[in-house]
């Protein structure tokens, strides 16, 4: 039933992502048309319509059981001390707060950061479409990389991916630069929450996984809210947002170095490979 757990997680995520990144598109072109009162008002329309009634009726009314743990795995009732004292665990919540920081901040000042290197406010929203893409291609991709191998390379090519984005936004033209820019940051998002999602039960099992993923999630709010104001913040300094994106991508970097000297935890499951 888990043999197959990157490959399902990626076909979330991409779908999930599409959908977060497709959005700005459509609400771009209501507030153009009709104003932002008429845009509010779809989003609440659209919350009551479709969000309601999928966690009503949508969501299983039980959770699923358990039902395979790595080696060495622990019972239900096992604490958190285990998984806090793996530096795998700290590398992967880094890695999601990192990117929660980046993304968000970026969002948020997406049409300021973008209108410095002279795109519109449409084409700074029109770069959400080449993120969808790259970033749907990117997390099918690394779902079936986790199935076969250690989640290493997919973490080390989403802080390069990050770094790319973060460089090339202080510098590109309008053009395929700007593609370029969007393509990257949907690869570094996409991937890294795949891994997030398929390594934590690989590592850690499936039990006490709620409190695992709760407390990476804490940490994913945290980034989110400190990006967008750290990102402000530099640009009153500075009155460019240059200098913080090239000063940023020291996070992405260090990250990397992290993924690659240490170990993985010894009760990872291996992973699975199929033959069919």
């Amino acid at each position: 039933m888990t043999e197959r757990l990157g490959s399902v997680i990626g076909w979330v995520t991409a779908l999930g992502s599409a959908g977060i990144s497709l959005i700005p598109l459509l609400l771009e072109r209501i507030v153009a048309a009709e104003g932002v009162r008429t845009a509010w008002a779809v989003q609440g329309v659209a919350v009551w319509v479709v969000v309601v009634p999928l966690a009503l009726w949508g969501l299983p009314r039980r959770p699923v059981v358990a039902v395979s743990e790595p080696q060495g795995g622990t019972s239900q009732h096992a604490s958190l001390g285990p998984v806090l004292r793996e530096p795998m665990f700290w590398v992967i919540t880094a890695g999601v707060g990192v990117l929660a920081l980046v993304s968000t901040a970026l969002t948020f000042h997406q049409v300021d950061v973008l209108g410095e290197r002279g795109l519109s406010p449409a084409a700074a929203a029109a770069t959400f479409l080449p993120q969808t893409i790259a970033g749907m291609a990117a997390t099918l991709a690394a779902g079936r990389l986790l199935d076969r191998s250690s989640p290493r390379p997919v973490m080390l090519g989403s802080m390069a991916a990050m770094a790319g984005a973060l460089a090339l936004g202080g510098y590109l033209v309008p053009g395929w630069q700007a593609v370029l820019y969007g393509g990257l940051l949907g690869v570094a998002g996409n991937t890294f929450r795949t891994v997030e999602a398929a390594a934590l039960p690989r590592y850690f099992g499936t039990a006490r996984i709620g409190a695992v993923r709760g407390l990476v999630h804490a940490v994913t709010v945290g980034g989110s809210a400190i990006g967008p104001v750290l990102l402000a913040l530099g640009h009153d300094i500075a009155h460019t947002y240059r200098p913080l994106l090239l000063a940023l991508i020291v996070l992405p970097a260090a990250l990397a170095v992290t993924v690659l000297v240490v170990r993985e935890p010894a009760t990872a499951a291996p992973a699975c490979t199929n033959s069919s």
